[in-house]
């Protein structure tokens, strides 16, 4: 049996009594198997069986806050043409819809990061922005009798880590913290640094110079002296059965083990608990940022002219009017096959190809790559509202220039836009 000599592994031992034969005496038999890969599996199956148990918590309460947000939009829509004569109350009514849109593009990203499946992926994780936007997020899904205070540490250097997997951490603690709170309470969330020195008085196995700490404080009921020990023990929960399933501490404590971090615990029956989480930072030089990638600019005089691809009508005329605006020449396909058709016979006119990445008749992914076999040298975003990171990363491999989440504010997109083709030509007459 070879084993790695730089990783862990996990082995079962068995043993058991065999019977001596022709006067032997008893002997004991063992049998060492290692079981590393299975236990692997388990715990991912653990963390995404918890996972799916968070988003089922979150559900109904998003689902409240998109009937608000949709009340909002609707309701200020409807009085946008009435107050044409009233210019400070239009453009109020716009900023509240543009926030409202902001605002339900948010949570439906953090529904599908609570939701998905992946390996661990370790990047630069500004754990600062990560709180702020948790926070939001559960300030709008949680009791309103729960109030949020935030205080993250400014200038928190950025740290190491799966950012999923920290979300689902923050999830469950602050999961166990609503519970603890059923007439309602205060949970903060704060951050900060502590030295490796400090920690080792409380963890011997602190071996980094510098942790970054989150914290979870909640005014609840408290755990009890009794209860304390077993609480990251898979499965044992103090909750009613149809409550709670005893995973999510168990969740936490592998999740911030695998991060080669500390799981702490202070707590006073009948004043609250307290969780801080302890994650080790590194050297800036091991960190690649989440989104550090620059966009390629494209010659300045190159093709003006786009080929816009959306399925969605109402987007796909609003992309038109505000590209056209600006100056660019656009051409815009319904579907995947009509994408590709445009290509084939306009491609040497065409400097970008904006695409959705879910289009009837033939997806997004395909439509760059039947596009790549007319010209190489096609460049293309793709927008999607949701992109796995996997797929991600093999589209820009494949020769992508970038990505765009979808619901995108054009701002954004025209930025992306310039970058790739210079302004245009005939924005810049007056």
């Amino acid at each position: 049996m070879s084993l790695e000599s730089s990783a862990r592994r996990t082995m079962r031992l068995n043993a058991r009594r065999v019977a001596g034969a022709g006067g032997l005496s008893e002997r004991i038999l063992l049998a060492i198997e290692d079981v590393t890969q299975r236990r692997r599996l388990l715990e991912q199956q653990l963390l995404q069986s918890q996972k799916m148990e968070g988003l089922g918590t979150l559900a109904g309460g998003i689902a409240h806050d998109f009937n608000n947000i949709l009340a909002i939009i609707l309701g200020y829509a409807s009085r946008l043409e009435e107050w044409q004569s009233h210019p400070d109350q239009m453009l109020d009514a716009i900023k509240v819809i543009r926030d409202a849109v902001a605002r339900g593009g948010a949570l439906v990203q953090q529904l599908l990061t609570s939701a998905r499946q992946s390996e661990t992926h370790f990047a630069a994780l500004d754990v600062n922005a990560l709180v702020l936007e948790f926070g939001r997020m559960l300030g709008a899904t949680f009791p309103k009798t729960i109030n949020f205070i935030l205080h993250p540490e400014p200038d928190l250097p950025f740290a190491k880590a799966d950012r999923s997997q920290i979300h689902q951490v923050l999830l469950n603690l602050c999961v166990n913290a609503r519970d603890a709170m059923p007439e309602g309470g205060t949970i903060t969330l704060e951050t900060g640094l502590r030295s490796g020195q400090q920690l080792r008085e409380l963890f011997n196995s602190a071996t980094a110079e510098r942790y970054l700490f989150v914290r979870v404080i909640d005014t609840g009921t408290g755990i009890s002296h009794q209860v304390e020990p077993r609480i990251f023990e898979p499965f044992y929960t103090t909750k009613e059965r149809t409550k709670g399933t005893g995973l999510g501490l168990s969740v936490v404590h592998g999740v911030v083990n695998n991060h080669r971090g500390f799981v702490q615990v202070q707590s006073v029956p009948g004043h609250g608990t307290t969780f801080s989480v302890y994650l080790p930072l590194g050297s800036a030089s091991e960190l690649t940022t989440e989104d550090g990638e620059q966009l390629p600019a494209g010659p300045n005089d190159g093709a003006q002219t786009i080929l816009l691809v959306e399925d969605e009508e109402m987007l796909r005329a609003l992309g038109v009017v505000m590209l056209e605006g600006e100056g660019y020449r656009v051409l815009a396909a319904r579907d995947g096959v009509e994408a590709v058709e445009m290509f084939e016979a306009q491609h040497a006119a065409i400097g970008l190809v904006i695409c959705d990445l879910g289009l009837p008749h033939m997806g997004g992914r395909e439509v760059f790559l039947k596009m790549k076999e007319a010209e190489p040298n096609v460049r293309a975003l793709i927008a999607s509202g949701y992109l796995e990171p996997n797929l991600r990363a093999e589209m820009l491999s494949q020769g992508v220039i970038d990505t765009i989440d979808k619901p995108y504010d054009y701002s954004s997109l025209l930025e992306k836009v310039r970058a790739i083709l210079g302004q245009p030509k005939a924005a810049s007459v007056n």
